[in-house]
């Protein structure tokens, strides 16, 4: 027998009697059965291709009798067959309630509690005539469908083998709201967190005992703040670790194209291919004359007028030019005018409720559950709406409020209950009997708990049925609430953010009149996987896939595209700029609003100008990874600009983003009331008066120039992140950057063709200009910039690409006995210099590569170009400031992983030559532990 074929018939026996397994339990098991050396992405893609069982959370539930067909049946067979099954384990009203499908699969229905099913008698639900509908599938459909689930497919496999689940470190956590059925939660992440908003994930509190776990809402992501809806019942939790489950989003989709390949009621398949391919002119009814909106320019309102007839419209709305108005004015046209229903989806959280604020700024009068948005907003002012409740938990309760009050009611007692069980389990000798009672409660509220949010499900879902408007993230369409549910309109905003396939699940939920909004020259889609297909269908957007772009290039006339042009935000230079290096086949103008703006409000010392450049080519400054990872960090850039922080904080609105997630951690130390950072991805839809671009790589890198700037042809990812980055300033963009890495001498492509301008119209500053005055020094002798540094108390972390032994007798002997007592010192291997310092005191790891060069201690970071013990001079930056050199704890302390203990502990021996283990980080896999002496 085949190792798949026998690795699938010992999970399908034990979870045929089991229901279901943790995958730590299956791997174990598997092994126990002579199935040796099996991987978690191995095992996923052996049960899930062949129907045995699918992955929710972090354990394999069984398809058991809902799965249609043997071991060995296609995928297409054994997905199809979970919906019904789902749908029978509801166990409301006879499985007539649409639930989450990730959390409604069991492997036999469970009866109803009492309780709830008592409560289910108060509730009406009426389900619409076109709800039940199937209509015709075109031909070319079921091939599409197939073709987009395999590309699916592809990226599971993708994400799988980089580990489907990935735990991240939380801290400094505060309740912040509290609403009728949830609470909020701010937290500061440890670490790099892999989920976008609108995500669901699993939050572990405290020390994240396997016992204590909460479905959450990821809301909201700003710098290294997350925020997270939980249930009622979840405890207070000054920490813990959010658990991201990376595949169920795709899981989700690919189980839905399935579902809907042959048609489906409330899908339409027709509507769904239209985003697939371009579109033929033939449906199309003429436009409407074109009649002038209020608050809208020409182009605005032909948009309008474009929007209303059907077939697919396409808004391409670059930086500035109203896009989120105009939708807003087609959303009222439709509503109040065309009495349609509309379906509003946007890919994040914040770009919904800034779009639902302005549909509801448009429609003056409006009866409560008329514009509903569902699930929880990032914006406070949509919670108890002045104008009437805008939210689906808010208009559900008002409908059935004996039920939303009982689940706040439970979901309290489920919470006393734990804690009487953590009392108990903290006695030396609990009582059994006690025990007995409050478990077989708790299993009882529990049950309970889970059929009201039944419940609250379906509820929410007539909510939607009843609504004129309903707004919600992309993926909340594959959920219960909206599932099969169907309008007469879809609109999807940020469009050129959401994936094809994900995009044409989103508008069969249409009649075929679908209007896409976005800008396809900003960021696309993010994937792992790297096959055509994934390329084709998930790194696409609906604008690709349908021929926009490419027939905008060679121009060539797009059926139902309306371009707008005049742009309200940037300063004319800046607009200029951008509009010849990413919009020459239609170019910008700028809005006599920006032209007639005062002049700019510059900080004292700072050029009033709109284009500013701090060039770093001079300080030679280090670019590493975070603990082998790809993603990029540069400390002494962080520095440099908590000198501009200094200088331009309190005197205007100021933004810090870089393309790399570590480095906007660091800038996020100068976070405040009128200060933010972010990564450019997560800042696409904001903006501020001054916005400072932190490009990282520099000519002391990690390797080569990185693709963004290497690679910057029009289209490419380096294209729209540099256009996304300046875009956001209304007053100044400030570059940092050593423009003698990121600037390729010769290249025409639009990233160089823009860097270009900037180096050629900027008013330049150089970076020690730029911190002169500041909490940022620069010296020349890295000696007496430790010794300064170490006269702070406390322990301290320091990373020393090169250690001369005779500069650290020198340094030993000039600090206070017992000063590198418990400090963490990491070294190329190096046996002298390693023994010196351990008899110091220190604890000192051994480590390669080692790309950093820096100490933090106390309030202070020192970082250096070369060494920071070396025998000659060489530049140091020196920067107090507590944020930061917390910032920098965070960054670059190195967690235990997998056995391979991180900062603050000794590193273990090898078991041959009980020589010290060498930490080795390379991008290719996770950092392990190897002796470089015995090999």
């Amino acid at each position: 027998m085949k190792r798949a074929d026998r690795m699938a018939a010992i999970a399908e026996r034990l979870l045929a009697g089991l229901g279901d397994l943790s995958s730590d339990e299956l791997l174990t098991a598997l092994k126990a059965q002579g199935v040796y050396g099996a991987e978690l992405g191995e095992v996923w893609e052996v049960l899930t291709g062949r129907g045995v069982a699918e992955l929710h959370g972090d354990r394999f539930v069984g398809c058991g009798a809902s799965r249609k067909g043997p071991v060995g049946a296609g995928p297409a067979m054994a997905t199809t067959g979970l919906g019904a099954g789902a749908a029978q384990a509801t166990g409301v009203g006879g499985g007539a309630l649409a639930q989450d499908d990730r959390h409604a699969m069991r492997t036999r229905p469970r009866p109803m509690h009492p309780e709830a099913k008592q409560l289910s008698r108060t509730l009406e639900f009426s389900v619409n005539r076109e709800e039940r509908q199937v209509l015709p599938v075109p031909a070319s459909w079921p091939g599409r469908a197939r073709e987009l689930a395999a590309a699916i497919q592809d990226e599971l496999r993708e994400s799988s083998s980089r580990l489907n689940l990935l735990d991240v470190p939380v801290a400094e956590g505060q309740r912040i709201a509290v609403s009728e059925s949830r609470i909020l939660m701010r937290f500061d992440v440890q670490g790099e967190l892999p989920s976008g908003e609108g995500a669901t994930v699993t939050f572990l509190p405290g020390g994240g005992d396997a016992g204590d776990q909460y479905e959450a809402e990821i809301i909201s992501v700003f710098g290294s703040d997350v925020t997270l809806s939980l249930p009622v019942e979840t405890p207070e939790a000054e920490s813990g670790r959010i658990r991201c489950d990376l595949t169920w989003l795709l899981v989700s989709q690919r189980k839905r194209l399935l579902e809907v390949q042959e048609g489906d009621a409330g899908f339409d398949a027709a509507a769904a291919l239209m985003l697939t391919q371009p579109e033929s002119d033939t449906r199309r009814l003429p436009v409407r004359q074109v009649e002038a909106v209020q608050g809208l320019n020409a182009e605005q309102s032909r948009a309008v007028a474009e929007a209303r007839r059907y077939g697919t419209t396409w808004l391409w709305g670059p930086p500035g030019t109203g896009k989120t108005t105009t939708v807003a004015a087609i959303a009222e046209k439709l509503v109040v005018g065309d009495q349609c229903r509309v379906l509003f989806v946007a890919p994040t959280n914040v770009a919904v409720d800034v779009a639902v604020g302005a549909i509801l700024r448009r429609l003056q009068r409006r009866l409560p559950g008329d514009v509903v948005r569902l699930g929880h907003p990032t914006d406070p002012g949509l919670v108890n709406h002045a104008s009437g409740p805008v939210l689906v938990d808010e208009v559900a309760a008002l409908r059935g409020s004996d039920v939303a009050r009982r689940r706040v009611a439970v979901g309290r007692e489920i919470a006393e209950l734990r804690g009487a069980l953590a009392r108990l389990r903290a006695a030396k000798v609990p009582a059994e009997s006690e025990r007995r009672r409050i478990e077989s409660t708790l299993a009882d509220r529990q049950h309970l708990a889970k059929d009201l949010d039944g419940l609250l499900r379906e509820l929410r879902r007539q909510v939607c049925r009843d609504a004129s408007l309903v707004a919600a993230t992309t993926h909340q369409v594959l959920l219960g609430a909206l599932k099969g549910l169907p309008f007469d309109v879809v609109i999807i905003d940020e469009g050129s953010m959401v994936p094809t396939a994900l995009a044409a699940l989103v508008a069969g939920s249409g009649r075929g009149h679908t209007i896409v909004a976005g800008d396809f020259r900003q960021l696309p889609p993010v994937t792992l996987g790297g096959t055509s297909a994934v390329l084709r269908w998930l790194r696409r957007s609906p604008f690709e896939a349908c021929g926009v772009d490419a027939s905008v290039r060679t121009e060539e006339a797009v059926p139902g595209l309306v371009a707008l042009v005049e742009q309200h935000r940037m300063r004319q230079p800046v607009s200029e700029m951008l509009s010849a290096a990413f919009y020459p086949d239609s170019p910008l103008t700028t809005a006599e609003s920006v032209m007639s703006r005062p002049d700019i409000r510059a900080a004292p010392g700072w050029p009033d100008q709109p284009v500013v450049l701090v060039d770093t080519k001079s300080l030679r400054s280090r670019v590493s990874r975070r603990q082998g990872q790809w993603s990029r960090l540069n400390i002494a850039h962080a520095q440099v600009a908590a000198g501009i922080a200094d200088r331009l904080s309190g005197h205007v609105d100021l933004a810090f983003i870089s393309p790399f997630a570590p480095q906007a951690k660091l800038l996020g130390a100068f976070a405040g009331p009128a200060t933010r950072a972010s990564t450019v991805h997560r800042y696409q839809g904001s903006e501020a008066e001054t916005v400072v671009f932190d490009a990282v790589d520099t000519q002391v890198s990690v390797g080569n120039l990185h693709p963004w700037y290497a690679e910057g042809e029009l289209g490419s990812d380096g294209a729209r992140l540099v256009n996304v980055a300046a875009s956001r300033a209304r007053d100044q963009f400030v570059l940092l950057a050593d423009m003698s890495r990121v600037l390729r001498p010769g290249a025409t492509d639009a990233v160089a063709r823009f860097l270009r301008q900037v180096d050629r119209q900027a008013v330049r500053i150089d970076w020690q200009e730029a911190v002169h005055g500041t909490r940022t020094e620069f010296l020349t002798d890295p000696r007496s910039a430790l010794l300064r540094a170490l006269e702070q108390p406390g322990s301290f972390e320091l990373f020393l690409p090169t250690a001369d032994p005779v500069v650290i007798r020198d340094l030993l002997a000039s600090c206070e006995p017992g000063r590198f007592e418990d400090a963490t010192i990491w070294l190329p291997p190096a046996g002298d210099t390693a023994r010196l310092l351990s008899r110091a005191g220190a604890i000192v790891r051994q480590m390669s590569p080692i790309r950093e060069s820096v100490l933090v201690v106390g309030d202070v970071v020192v970082t250096a170009s070369h060494s920071l013990v070396s025998a000659g001079d060489d530049l140091v930056l020196m920067t107090n400031s507590a944020e930061l050199a917390d910032a920098v704890r965070r960054v670059v302390r190195r967690r235990d992983t997998a056995g391979n203990p991180g900062s603050g502990h000794p590193a273990e021996a090898c078991g041959r030559c009980r020589q010290p283990l060498t930490r080795i980080e390379r991008t290719s896999r996770a950092p392990r532990s190897s002796c470089l002496d015995c090999g």
